[in-house]
């Protein structure tokens, strides 16, 4: 149980509310549609907030004995090393490697009494919850 704050009596209950984690059913995909159609905006703004969440570029992991090009700077410094008659570090080869991340997100949807309250434009803190949602898990 945890507690929840009484918007009627504007107090907070202790161990009054209970989380359950439910799989929701399926909704109405025209509605999804045309949620999705009327906010492109929004979800272009998302996906690309989420994107830059992701790591860029690549790292360079110099000498290497064994790599996939050649480390310009170590092959310099062996071909002086030999020109000075001293034994040349073999390590001339790097390897790119691409940095990636998987981006994983958890909501947790509010679906107390107080949701159903309407808002401006008249509809209720619930389906702008539910259009939120929708818009989150498609960009």
């Amino acid at each position: 149980p945890y507690e929840e704050f009484d918007h009627t009596i504007q107090m907070v209950r202790p161990a009054w509310a209970t989380i359950r984690e439910v799989r929701a059913r399926r909704g109405d995909v025209a509605r999804a549609d045309a949620i999705l159609a009327g906010n492109r905006k929004v979800t272009d703004r998302l996906r690309h907030l989420l994107d830059a969440m992701r790591p860029q570029g690549a790292v360079r992991i110099r000498k290497l004995e064994d790599g996939d090009d050649l480390d310009l700077n170590a092959a310099v410094m062996a071909a002086v090393d030999t020109r000075l008659r001293r034994q040349p570090d073999p390590r001339v080869m790097m390897r790119v490697l691409r940095k990636t991340r998987d981006t994983a997100v958890m909501v947790l949807l509010d679906l107390s009494e107080s949701t159903n309250d309407t808002v401006a434009g008249g509809q209720t803190v619930l389906d702008l919850t539910r259009s939120a949602t929708l818009l989150l898990s498609e960009a």
